[in-house]
């Protein structure tokens, strides 16, 4: 069974705490997503390495934060081969991941997963990529890391 289609059985009547990293100041003081996609995982410990910028185009910041966040249920688009033909530079169709989420987006989708590198381990965790992260995200709680 694919991730997105066992994710989305798991997630019909109650979707998991998802956590956001990030190093923004205004996001905290607004509780108000300031970009079009929000990059989500299911573990805490691997939202930090995102919120210390250690991802590819991060830039973490003096402040770092970890966000709980519950996510409503939403149609999911698995994009592991998209993301894998983008990384190889094989992708017919998106040149990056922007290119990607955008179409998502414009196809209806709520959110997009993939695998990404792990920060603390040597393996993969999950990514969910909300594409509507002020409609379909609620942030429930902020810590500072």
């Amino acid at each position: 069974m694919k991730f997105a289609e066992h994710y989305l059985e798991e997630t019909k009547s109650e979707f998991p705490t998802l956590y956001h990293g990030t190093s923004s100041d205004a996001l905290v003081k607004s509780k108000r997503f300031i970009t079009a996609d929000v990059y989500l995982t299911y573990d805490k410990e691997e939202s930090k390495g995102y919120a210390a910028g250690k991802h590819l185009g991060g830039a973490g910041g003096e402040n770092n934060y970890v966000l709980s966040v519950l996510a409503e249920p939403g149609k999911i688009y698995d994009g592991q081969d998209d993301v894998d033909k983008i990384i190889m530079e094989e992708h017919e169709k998106f040149d990056d991941l922007d290119e990607l989420m955008n179409w998502a987006r414009d196809e209806g989708y709520s959110y997009v997963t993939f695998e990404h590198p792990s920060f603390s381990k040597d393996d993969y965790h999950k990514v969910v990529v909300s594409l509507r992260p002020n409609k379909d995200l609620k942030i429930l709680g902020v810590e500072k890391t």
